[in-house]
């Protein structure tokens, strides 16, 4: 069976361009699937019914998976299944295809508001190797809505500075170019030039390094990024992913279209993009409630002509120091 297996993630591999992180998940849900199935005596694929998949499905549960994981290793081994019948190695159907998958609720990304951002952008300024790499990794993970497999996988063949551009290419060999802005430019720029040589220790094709000298994995991303957005004084756990979620909500508030912001994340479906429509609709209620004059909010509030002066003869109040601040640079990209 793990022969099987391997001849499977090859598949993905080869002819997919599966990325590394993604291979890594096929593997490990695969590699649990076979392990059970020997533990219940099963020794080829072609044996697997129905009933034995209820039975994985119901143990899953048991160990207190959450939905969505368990239906990610359900599309796992049915793209094992698949692939097995496809390559005729095996003539039983797929058992995956009768089988019912646990509804995932829907939840709306966690992002950061532009307050927040800035709190975290704007640390003191020091000039320590660490220091300047995290600055630059930051300023590019909301400046670029990269994801953290991406930033922590950055090489000098995806810099193009002089252009101001990032260029990669994921899923399916499908070339990704995305903008980046003034700032993170010089962000990076000050870590290769006094950062950078301090931490390397050899030759190495990545960017953003660690304190020994190696590639930073996205463990140690995450763990930076938390720290921190706890030194910034946020009362929430800040991850990678969320300056991803960040960099796409703004930029749709601020007037960018679904179609640029889906391609700039590199999303291959625009229906996943839509997600963020409801980020700004659930912004414009939050803002219907607290301006709106009949929201029980402003109930107080003085009404028509009276909102404009509060006495007789008084200049009329400067209705524009309450908008919402422009991005600073997120899309300074002549």
């Amino acid at each position: 069976m793990q022969g099987n297996v391997e001849q499977f993630l090859l598949c993905l591999q080869v002819e997919r361009w599966y990325s590394p992180t993604t291979l890594g998940g096929y593997r490990y849900s695969l590699g649990q699937y076979v392990r059970f199935l020997s533990a219940r005596g099963v020794k080829c694929l072609s044996e697997v019914k129905h009933e034995t998949l209820q039975a994985y499905v119901r143990e899953m549960h048991g160990f207190g998976m959450a939905a969505n994981t368990v239906c990610r290793h359900l599309a796992a081994i049915s793209g094992l299944h698949d692939f097995l019948n496809v390559e005729k190695l095996s003539k039983t159907p797929n058992p995956c295809r009768l089988l019912g998958r646990p509804k995932i609720p829907k939840r709306l990304p966690r992002w950061l508001g532009l307050g927040e951002v800035l709190a975290i952008l704007s640390p003191p300024r020091e000039t320590c190797p660490l220091n300047l790499r995290n600055i630059a990794m930051l300023e590019i993970l909301y400046g670029s809505g990269l994801r953290a497999s991406e930033l922590v996988s950055l090489t000098f063949d995806n810099l193009h500075l002089t252009k101001r551009l990032l260029r990669f290419v994921g899923k399916g060999n499908r070339e990704r170019i995305v903008p980046m802005s003034a700032v993170s430019v010089t962000a990076i720029n000050d870590y290769l030039e006094m950062g950078r040589p301090r931490l390397a220790s050899g030759k190495t094709p990545y960017v953003f390094l660690n304190h020994l000298g190696n590639r930073l994995t996205r463990q140690g991303l995450w763990h930076i990024v938390k720290k921190t957005g706890l030194q910034a004084g946020l009362n929430k756990s800040v991850s990678p992913h969320m300056f991803r979620h960040s960099f796409a909500t703004h930029l749709l508030e601020n007037g960018a279209s679904l179609v640029d912001i889906q391609q700039m994340l590199g999303h291959k479906s625009l229906a996943t993009t839509e997600v963020y429509t409801h980020l700004s609709i659930h912004h414009l209620r939050i803002a219907i409630s607290e301006a709106h004059p009949r929201s029980p909010k402003r109930s107080n509030f003085p009404q028509g002509e009276d909102a404009l002066s509060t006495s007789p003869g008084a200049a009329p109040q400067d209705v524009t120091k309450n908008r919402k601040p422009k991005l600073p640079f997120i899309m300074s990209i002549e």
